[in-house]
C-alpha cells in the first residue's frame, strides 16, 4: 500500500501548459514564492477531496447515495445493484479523465515532496497501482485537476486553514483576531464574524463582520468586511461574539446596499464620464463593477450607485478613459492618486 519514499521525497513529474500557467498565476495571487511550496500546499489541503485519490472519493461518492436511498422502501439487493452500478460508471469516467491529465506531457521537473505529504502517500495511499507506482503522477493528476477548478475553488484549496477557523468561529460564536495593513503598518483588530459570502458575480468570497481595536469597546465596532484571499494572519479567540438582532438586521440591509465587498461607506450617486474606450471597459470589466442608475445616466456621463470605496478601486484603472465629475472628495482622490503616480515619471 502506497508509494515507496525515496531518501530525499522527491518525485519528478510533468504540468499541461494549462495547469502550468495556473499555478504561475496562484502563485503570483498568493504570494508563493516556490512551485514546490505551491505543490505541497495543494497536496495537503486537497488529496482528501480530489478525484485524483481515486478510491477516497469514490467511497464519498457512495456515502451520497448510501444517504440518498436511505429510508426509502427498495429491496437491499436491487439498492446495493443500483449503486454499484453508479460507482462503476463514475470510476469510469473518473480514470478517463485522469488519463488524460497523464498524457499532457511538458518538460518534466523534481519537486520534493514534505514529510507530512510524503507520510500520506506512502502509508495512506491505496491507488499506487492505478498510477504505475509513481508518486509524481498521482500528484500531477491532482495539480491537473487543480487547476481546472473555478477560482473561488482554487482559493477555498490554498485558503484551506483560514476558511477553517473562520467557518469554526462562526459555528461557535467566538472572536477572531486578524492583522491587516493599514497605512503600511500592521493593525490587530478584533473581529466578530457573521457569514462567508460571495460577491454578487461570484469572484471572491468575503468574510462580513462586526469589527473594532482591541482598546474599543464592543459598542464601538462598526461594519466590515475582508477579502478572504488577503486574510494572512487569523487566530481564533476564547472571548464570545454576540451579535444582537439590531446588528445582524444592519449588516444584512448594508449587505444587501453596498455588497460584501464594500461594506465601509455610504452608497452614494458617483458621476462618471466615459469615453468610448471607457464604456468598452465597463462592459468587459465585471469584477468590483459597481451597479448602474439607468434612470439618471446620460449618453457620456454615467450615474453609479455605488461607495466611494468601490467607485475609486474600480474606476482608478481606466485612466484617461474615465473622468470622475461627482462627488468632488472621490475627484480630488483620484486626481491626487494619479498625480502621485505622475512623479514616479517625472
Amino acid at each position: 500500500m502506497g508509494f515507496l519514499r525515496n531518501d530525499e521525497n522527491k518525485v519528478r513529474f510533468s504540468l499541461s501548459k494549462t495547469a502550468r500557467l495556473i499555478v504561475k498565476e496562484d502563485m503570483r495571487i498568493f504570494s508563493i514564492e516556490k512551485e514546490g511550496t505551491i505543490v505541497n500546499l495543494i497536496l495537503r489541503n486537497f488529496h482528501e477531496t480530489s478525484k485524483a485519490t481515486i478510491t477516497q472519493y469514490l467511497d464519498r461518492i457512495r456515502e451520497h447515495y448510501e444517504r440518498i436511498f436511505e429510508g426509502l422502501k427498495i429491496d437491499e439487493k436491487l439498492k446495493n445493484q443500483v449503486i454499484e452500478h453508479l460507482l462503476k460508471k463514475e470510476r469510469y469516467e473518473v480514470e478517463l479523465c485522469l488519463r488524460q491529465y497523464l498524457s499532457e506531457r511538458e518538460e518534466s521537473k523534481i519537486y520534493r515532496i514534505n514529510n507530512n505529504n510524503f507520510e500520506f502517500l506512502e502509508n495512506e495511499f491505496v491507488d499506487n497501482k492505478f498510477y504505475n507506482e509513481k508518486a509524481g503522477l498521482y500528484v500531477k493528476c491532482l495539480i491537473e485537476e487543480y487547476a481546472r477548478l473555478p477560482f473561488m475553488k482554487r482559493v477555498r484549496i490554498i485558503k484551506k486553514d483560514i476558511f477553517t477557523m473562520i467557518e469554526d468561529a462562526i459555528e461557535l460564536e467566538k472572536l477572531l483576531k486578524v492583522t491587516v495593513k493599514i497605512d503600511n503598518k500592521d493593525v490587530c483588530l478584533e473581529v466578530y464574524p457573521y457569514k462567508i459570502l460571495s460577491d454578487p458575480l461570484n469572484t471572491q468570497e468575503y468574510l462580513a463582520c462586526y469589527t473594532k481595536k482591541k482598546e474599543e469597546s464592543s459598542k464601538e465596532k462598526r461594519v466590515a468586511s475582508f477579502s478572504i484571499i488577503r486574510l494572512e494572519k487569523v487566530s481564533r479567540l476564547n472571548q464570545k461574539s454576540f451579535l444582537s438582532k439590531e446588528e445582524i438586521k444592519k449588516i444584512e440591509n448594508d449587505i444587501e446596499n453596498l455588497t460584501v465587498a464594500f461594506l465601509l461607506g455610504e452608497k452614494k450617486q458617483i458621476h462618471v464620464y466615459l469615453t468610448e474606450t471607457g464604456k468598452k471597459f465597463y462592459q468587459s470589466r465585471l469584477h468590483m463593477r459597481p451597479e448602474k442608475d439607468n434612470d439618471n445616466s446620460g449618453d457620456d456621463v454615467y450615474v453609479f450607485n455605488c461607495s466611494e470605496l468601490q467607485a475609486y478601486n474600480y474606476f482608478f484603472s481606466f485612466g484617461a478613459e474615465a473622468e470622475i465629475i461627482e462627488p468632488a472628495s472621490l475627484r480630488n482622490k483620484l486626481k491626487c492618486a494619479y498625480e502621485d503616480a505622475l512623479k514616479r515619471y517625472s
